[in-house]
């Protein structure tokens, strides 16, 4: 078997899994989990029977040690069915499992890869103070050298996964260098605020975190010092590809309900899916899909084979958060006045596409980044 014909092999497996998890267990309770902000137990704990915590975790430590093509597919098919659990999973393995995995030591690894990929423990990782993951150069928090400790100062804003982590991984400023810390949920020295309540993604909420003088040992930094900017960019680009599946999920569940609802609504006599205006709205959308799908699976392939996809990931993030806003506004349209409804689930998935723009970087400094690099 070749190496093509076992990854779509993989991917279509992953899928199957998720798509009967999605049909019989979440479709059942998808508005609650929207209307109630919050994630039950008992999906948690299917999600750790079928190894979705640890997609990008090494087998060694329970993981399932996938490619980051099949993440990224099962991640997408993830969001059709729920897109709070989708961006838990993907913050989970791409801001704690897939870091540690590459850049822990010997002992972090053998003391949370396990917990992490069976989903006993929950991580992230925040980088801008203003939770941002692209505005890395003024860092305020800082971390100051005690002993065999070190002294955290500072505060983080919108960190993704917040409520629900069981530690945070913590880009300081350490005078000359910056670097990754682990910070344990627990601490007495960092406080929390309540979970931020956001338009979309509802049920895994943001909280803010502020350190005082918080004190880690020294045995918690990630990687070396020198190690920090491939972090940042290993981080940069597969968040950005994780929203990119995000996206298209969102987009694809938009378009299945357009034309479910255009082929049962009649007006005059006839389908509404008849009439060129909605057609137009509808062949929009799906091309879209068509397009964002294949320049993520390009991408997301170009990851697998060791390849610089940083500027092309920031690409697809940009142009899956924009036409996932723009196409589930046109399937708001094609519902008419039921779009306005909650009883129809159109409108939840434009305010998920509208968090999911915007929560993630802003698309303004992404094309700024874009821009530097071809004229630099």
């Amino acid at each position: 078997m070749n190496k093509l014909s076992s990854l779509n092999e993989e991917i279509e497996m992953i899928k199957e899994v998720i798509q009967n998890f999605g049909e019989n267990e979440i479709n059942p309770i998808v508005s609650d989990i929207d209307s109630n902000s919050e994630l039950p137990i008992s999906i948690l704990e299917k999600v750790s029977e079928f190894g979705l915590y640890g997609m990008l975790g090494s087998s060694e430590f329970g993981g399932a040690e996938t490619s980051f093509s099949t993440f990224i597919h099962g991640m997408l098919e993830l969001t059709k069915y729920s897109p709070a659990l989708s961006s838990l999973l993907i913050f989970h393995n791409i801001l704690s499992v897939q870091l540690i995995n590459k850049f822990g030591t010997d002992s972090q690894k053998s003391n949370l890869l396990t917990e992490l990929t069976t989903g006993k423990k929950i991580g992230t990782a925040v980088l801008g103070d203003d939770g941002s993951f692209i505005n890395v150069d003024n860092i305020r928090t800082e971390a100051t050298e005690e002993g065999d400790y070190y002294s955290i100062s500072g505060t983080k804003s919108f960190v993704l996964n917040g409520a629900l982590s069981d530690f945070f991984i913590v880009l300081c400023n350490f005078g000359k260098d910056s670097g990754l810390v682990l910070v344990e949920k627990d601490n007495p020295d960092i406080s929390f605020s309540k979970p931020i309540s956001t338009i979309g993604l509802n049920g895994n909420e943001l909280v803010s975190i502020s350190f005082y003088s918080c004190k880690v040992p020294k045995t918690n930094l990630i990687g070396k010092f020198e190690d920090t900017p491939d972090i940042i960019k290993i981080i940069q680009e597969t968040i950005w590809l994780g929203i990119s599946a995000i996206s298209i999920g969102i987009m694809q569940s938009a378009l299945d309900q357009a034309i479910k609802y255009s082929n049962e609504r009649e007006q005059f006599s006839k389908r509404i899916s008849k009439f060129e205006a909605i057609q137009h709205k509808i062949a929009s959308i799906a091309l879209d899909i068509e397009a964002a799908s294949a320049m993520l699976g390009n991408i997301s392939n170009n990851k697998d084979n060791s390849l610089d996809v940083h500027i092309q990931a920031a690409m697809i993030k940009i142009a899956s958060s924009e036409m996932a806003q723009r196409n589930t506004k046109f399937s708001l349209l094609i519902h008419g006045g039921y779009g306005y409804i909650k009883d129809y689930p159109v409108e939840r998935f434009v305010r998920d596409a509208e968090a999911v723009k915007s929560l993630i970087d802003s698309n303004d400094d992404l094309r700024v980044l874009i821009a530097k690099h071809f004229t630099s």
